[in-house]
């Protein structure tokens, strides 16, 4: 699958370089505090507690299973939104939980 930056020439491709530099810390800051907000989920409702949002799709704070390589050991399961194949909390299991699913 290409990834579109083998057609940019030298210049474009260290110009996207500098832009995405440029944004790298707006979206570190982005993820560090979505980790702190996680945190603090946890800390007050602990792990399991479920909610669902406005648009219908369900949370479940979780331990993360180490899966993957920049592990994170607290995660929030959801389901999936309108145009994912799937989410990481199952409709089923969101069912078991007391929540109208929407497709």
């Amino acid at each position: 699958m290409s990834n579109g930056y083998e057609f940019l020439d030298n210049e474009e491709l260290f110009a996207k370089f500098a832009e995405l530099e440029r944004q790298r810390e707006a979206a570190k800051a982005i993820f560090d505090n979505y980790k702190e907000v996680v945190a603090e989920m946890h800390r007050r409702k602990g792990n399991n507690f479920h909610w669902q949002d406005a648009e219908g799709t369900v949370y479940q704070l979780a331990v993360a299973d180490g899966r993957w390589v920049a592990f994170e050991p607290l995660t929030v399961n959801r389901t999936r939104r309108n145009g994912e194949a799937k989410g990481t909390l199952s409709e089923k299991a969101a069912k078991e939980l007391g929540y109208e699913v929407k497709k």
